[in-house]
């Protein structure tokens, strides 16, 4: 996530980005089910639940281990987040 990915609106409010949990086997859609998934040394189970900002046309920008580091980066970025289940 870039800084400039949010842009205030018009009024000089911050742009809204909504937060939502996620499974890491939809994130990663090539995975076998039941594999695990590594990156870069980390390992995600594929029900492990990861959590998701997209902005405001629903685009995917950013994804995270927890809600609370989902919210603090869209809040770093100058955006609204808003939770969506």
């Amino acid at each position: 996530m870039a800084p400039e990915e949010f842009e205030q609106g018009q009024s000089g409010t911050p742009a809204t980005v909504y937060v939502r949990p996620i499974a890491a086997a939809d994130v990663f859609e090539q995975v076998q089910p039941g594999n695990a998934i590594e990156i870069d040394g980390v390992t995600l189970e594929p029900d492990q639940q990861l959590y998701a900002i997209h902005d405001e046309d629903g685009r995917r920008v950013g994804l995270f281990a927890d809600r609370d580091a989902a919210f603090a980066a869209a809040r770093w970025h100058g955006a609204a987040p808003v939770s969506v289940h």
